[in-house]
């Protein structure tokens, strides 16, 4: 699955072979960045062409998230490079801008063709590229300094012309997708004016399609004006692989997420979640403490939407060392349908599935010094750990390979660095689970 949403959850610190984990070092656990034998080569091309003290621009999100892009874009059947990056020496100034750089190959050498400035970016947002009747086009959504908006543009590229423009607006967020079953990739836009208390905001989505070359506005829709801005856009199907639709995930206020669903219906867009007037609404029913993102559990690309709900003996008031599961629901029909339970850890990257006789009678609580979590029956107090059914642990590979002979915990996956382990145990009652429970209701987020 995506990382970056993978991530969100990381609101409090843990420790890992005492060291404090946050979201970067999880990354360099599970995948350290290598810069491949080609991009060094296109790097050295670059340095050649800009001659100066650069330093390389990562998109945010996206397919795409390293600042080299080796595809064919000029349609000549030879991969060409695409590398963001900004000029150190006027990274402060106004014309320090991210830039792109355009590099073909030419006997078997890199060559930069052409240098532009993305007018003032600070970052690179996310980049798409998509290719209809042999033209490659290339979707660059970016921040800038002087706005809370991104600016989006589409351009077409050619060794002869270069990078030339085809579309420029400013959006919250954007994705590409065939959304109305044709066959033909279109660009599918939200348009959120910045948050003020002296206007009413309109959120609006856009579809735009592809005509004789020129992308043209196809129908726009109402969405949730309380959406801050839109954290995620994942692509997948609403209650049949007949139905294509864009899952949402949007801030609501400071501390509160909700989900939308967009689908093209008799040609136009459609907002399933929000209705054409407040009654209709049910945004509302998807909102959530910030940092639980829909996913795909059963990857049959209808995205589940989490709703938290606090373990037996928490209170929401404290809510920084609550600890919560999360029961998962499916659209159908207009309704929110529940289809599955999870204790879901998105920092370290995995779901165990709960029974469903835990419910209401199972407490658990989390170890932050371990990384562990312990499930035991909840009586009266979350002190009265005396009947534990299950430990959920994850190690470093060191670690792991360390640990003591006496060690009761068996390995249940491993994933770069880490490896996950539990300890199980018989307590002689109905709630007891046994090694194969285990290793059916635990997986990685990845896999």
């Amino acid at each position: 699955m995506k990382r970056i949403m993978a991530l969100l959850l990381a609101a409090a610190l843990f420790c890992l072979s005492g060291c404090s984990l946050t979201p970067t070092s999880m990354e360099s656990l599970l995948s350290p960045p290598v810069r491949t034998e080609e991009q060094s080569e296109i790097y050295q091309a670059l340095l050649s062409s800009v001659n100066t003290n650069i330093s390389l621009v990562y998109p945010r999100s996206g397919e795409y998230t390293s600042a080299f892009v080796v595809e064919d874009i000029d349609g000549d059947g030879l991969e060409d490079a695409l590398v963001f990056y900004q000029d150190q020496s006027q990274a402060t100034s106004t014309t320090g801008s991210v830039r792109m750089n355009f590099l073909v190959q030419r006997d078997g050498d890199w060559v930069s063709t052409h240098d532009i400035s993305l007018q003032n970016a600070t970052e690179v947002e996310k980049m798409q590229l998509f290719e209809e009747e042999g033209v490659t086009y290339l979707v660059v959504g970016f921040n800038q300094s002087s706005s809370s908006e991104k600016l989006l543009k589409v351009y077409v590229y050619s060794q002869e012309n270069g990078p030339e423009e085809r579309l420029s607006e400013n959006c919250s967020n954007f994705t590409v997708t065939d959304l109305d079953g044709d066959g033909v990739s279109d660009l599918f836009m939200i348009s959120a004016p910045p948050v003020s208390d002296n206007t009413t905001r309109e959120v609006t989505g856009i579809l735009w399609k592809l005509a004789q070359g020129q992308l043209v506005e196809d129908s726009t829709v109402r969405m949730n004006s309380r959406a801050v801005e839109y954290l995620n856009i994942n692509l997948g199907w609403v209650e049949s692989e007949d139905v294509p639709a864009i899952y949402l995930d949007s801030q609501i206020g400071t501390d509160s997420e909700g989900t939308e669903i967009i689908r093209y219906q008799d040609g136009q867009l459609v907002d399933l979640m929000v209705g054409s007037n407040a009654e209709e609404d049910r945004a509302a029913s998807t909102y959530r403490p910030t940092g639980y993102s829909c996913l795909d559990l059963d990857r049959n690309g209808c995205y589940e939407i989490p709703d938290p709900t606090l373990f037996l003996g928490y209170a929401s008031e404290d809510s920084t060392q609550s600890l919560s599961y999360i029961v998962w629901s499916n659209y159908r029909r207009g309704n929110l349908v529940p289809v599955a339970i999870t204790y879901t850890n998105y920092l370290l990257n995995y779901h165990f599935y709960l029974p469903d006789s835990w419910i209401g009678e199972v407490s658990a609580a989390w170890d932050s010094t371990t990384n562990e979590i312990t499930f035991f029956r909840y009586q009266d107090s979350l002190r009265q750990q005396e009947e534990v059914l299950l430990k959920i642990r994850v190690f470093t590979r060191s670690d792991w390979e360390g640990r003591s002979p006496a060690s009761h915990y068996v390995q249940l996956a491993q994933n770069g660095q880490l490896v996950y382990s539990y300890e199980l145990f018989e307590t002689g009652s109905d709630l007891d689970l046994g090694d194969q429970d285990i290793q059916e209701r635990f997986t990685l987020m990845d896999s």
